[in-house]
């Protein structure tokens, strides 16, 4: 979360600020720009303490007057695996609100690999045991 909430309050201030440098030297394309701030934003994550065994997914869309033109440009980014990922978790808010991400993945890792199966299910129970009363959705993927 720690992620996912550094790009919610960041990367769309990075991405501005990418584009004021577009507006005053006028050199680069808006794409270029995207790439950029998604650059910038995955750097100042792997500062961050949470990087070590989390993610997040961002995207942008973005809306500009072009030309007396409206372009709309969209991006995402998403998270990487490593060699040590054995699985991965898809999951809504209403898993995340009630769930921090190990006590998640701690109980996945918990399951027998006949349980496996019920990964999802099992990530779905324990948020509404929290009391998570927002939609719950997930999916564990093994690797």
């Amino acid at each position: 979360r720690e992620i996912s909430a550094y790009l919610q309050e960041n990367l769309h201030v990075t991405l501005e600020n990418e584009l004021a440098h577009v507006d005053n030297v006028g050199r680069t394309d808006v794409a270029t720009c995207i790439s950029r701030a998604f650059i910038v934003a995955d750097m100042d994550c792997c500062e961050l303490p949470a990087a070590e065994n989390a993610g997040s997914t961002a995207a942008i869309a973005l809306l500009r007057d072009e030309d007396n033109h409206r372009v709309l440009y969209a991006a995402n980014v998403g998270d990487r695996l490593d060699a040590s990922c054995s699985f991965f978790i898809l999951a809504c808010d209403g898993v995340w609100d009630e769930l921090e991400d190990q006590a998640a993945v701690d109980l996945i890792l918990a399951l027998s690999e006949s349980d496996r199966a019920q990964a999802a299910e099992v990530l779905v129970g324990a948020a509404l045991e929290e009391g998570s009363c927002d939609n719950i959705s997930a999916i564990v993927v093994f690797l």
